[in-house]
Order: C-alpha cells, then structure tokens, then sequence
C-alpha cells in the first residue's frame, strides 16, 4: 500500500492492477475523464461486464466519500493506528491535485486485513 501513490513505477503493481489504478485517477479526478487510450488497454485486460463492475465500485466510493464528507461523518475509529496517505495525482495542464475525496480515500478506511477469506470474495483481478 505505500507505493500506491507512485504505482506507475513500481514494482509492487502488475500492468492490469496499474489500468484499474489509473482508470480510478481518471474518474477521481475533477472533472472526470477516461481517454480513449485508457478504454482501449481496459479492454484488453477485462470484459464490457467486468469494466462496469469495475467503474460501478469505483464511482460508488467517490460518491461515499462526498456524501460523508458533506455531512461530516467521521470515521469510525476501525483504522486507528493503521497507515495512512493523501494520494496525488498530475492534473489537465500538468498541476498537482489531491486525490483525498473518492476511491483512494477509502483506504485509510480499510483495516488490513486478508481480502481472500471474506465472505463473497470473487478474488483478486489477477
């Protein structure tokens, strides 16, 4: 999880894990955008059922995390202790932004915990 802010160059992500971290970076950002260059390498890595499942978990968590942040709901302490970052990413026109509302936000949300044994688990993408 520390290298998720640089996933491009590291090591820790395979090419399919880092088109599912930039297609979240594309819809996370304001405002959204996928390239046609993005679509087509999601493409060849997942079918048309399985990018929108993919698009359906992301924008949800975009849309949690505005929800909760327009009413003020906190976390509920489940984290606490556990590690912690504010993503950023290169914008339109090659500024900085933060990427600390939506799908990356979640995480420091998320305990760690071994995915693989809940319940439903469908596994991992690759």
């Amino acid at each position: 999880m520390r290298d998720i802010t640089q996933f491009e160059s590291s090591p820790h992500f395979d090419e399919r894990e880092k088109i599912v971290l930039r297609l979240a970076t594309a819809l996370t950002l304001t405002p959204a955008n996928v390239s046609d260059e993005l679509y087509a390498a999601l493409h060849q890595h997942f079918s048309g059922r399985q990018l929108v499942e993919l698009t359906a978990v992301i924008t949800w968590e975009n849309d949690r995390a505005r929800f909760n942040r327009t009413f003020a709901i906190a976390s509920e302490g489940f984290s606490e202790g556990q590690f912690c970052f504010r993503a950023r990413a290169t914008m339109p026109g090659g500024g900085l932004g933060t990427l600390g509302l939506g799908f990356l936000d979640f995480l420091q949300d998320v305990p760690a915990i071994d995915n693989q044994n809940l319940p439903g688990n469908v596994g991992s993408f690759g």
